[in-house]
């Protein structure tokens, strides 16, 4: 089919022709309002999945968020979707209605966590913070959280599309992130750092300020072992690999 531009995502081609062709949507964006959210989210993949219904195309591939689980520490087939934001509900929303599709079992529904190594994500801007100051700040509690780098991504959507796997699934590194992990990392190379323990009463300000940012680095965020469908799709960049490679970057800028 080669390269196609569109003006919009949700404006699907009416020359572009999808009978039995393989369709991943990874188009979204977790910023903006609920319009915004909506059409980014919900009405782009529900266009395409509606012509893929309709065409007959193979497959099609919904990535889809960890935020569908909310504030959930533990998350898989077990935790119930209770979305706290409005980018967890939009997300849960399009899940919804692609089921409405008719597509059966060739919709395959991926739910991801932080997706890292792209060099612009959370993770690689905590390592950037860490290589500035030397610091990584960590809560009182334990706090593994899964992430999956693209690379994982990629693996685990080729490996669902390969195997014909139709439903919903969760896809995450075995090896979750904790600060421990950035401290060995760090060490390893001779760079600096240390991990802080930040104060409750700290953290209890941040929640109500930015829960976003308190979510992603204080609370605990973990897929379980038995709904992992990555593990299948190994080998791929880890996440203490894409913590080593983000600091010999950073470490390598900031002349640490």
């Amino acid at each position: 089919m080669g390269e196609i531009i569109v003006e919009a995502y949700d404006q699907v081609p009416t020359d572009a022709s999808l009978s039995g062709a393989t369709i991943v949507n990874c188009a979204g964006t977790p910023d903006g309002d609920v319009a915004t959210l909506t059409r980014a989210n919900c009405e782009v993949p529900l266009a395409w999945a509606r012509r893929a219904a309709e065409e007959g195309a193979a497959r099609f591939v919904q990535i889809s968020s960890f935020s569908v689980f909310g504030a959930a520490h533990a998350v898989g087939s077990d935790a119930p979707t209770q979305p706290t934001g409005d980018y967890g509900r939009s997300k849960l929303a399009a899940e919804e209605r692609l089921r409405e599709c008719g597509l059966g079992d060739r919709l395959t529904i991926l739910r991801v966590p932080i997706l890292i190594g792209g060099g612009t994500d959370k993770l690689a801007q905590l390592v950037r913070l860490t290589c500035r100051t030397g610091v990584i700040p960590a809560a009182p509690w334990p706090t593994p959280r899964s992430m999956l780098s693209y690379d994982g991504l990629a693996a685990t959507i080729a490996g669902l599309i390969a195997a014909g796997r139709g439903g919903t699934f969760a896809a995450a590194d075995p090896l979750p992130y904790t600060p421990a992990m950035m401290r060995d990392a760090a060490q390893a190379l001779a760079l600096r750092a240390r991990i802080v323990t930040v104060p409750s009463f700290v953290l209890a300000l941040l929640r109500r300020a930015a829960p976003g940012l308190h979510a992603s680095l204080f609370e605990p965020n973990l897929l379980a072992e038995k709904d992992n469908a990555a593990v299948a799709y190994l080998p791929f960049e880890r996440t203490d690999e894409v913590v080593t490679r983000l600091l010999r970057q950073a470490g390598q800028v900031g002349g640490l």
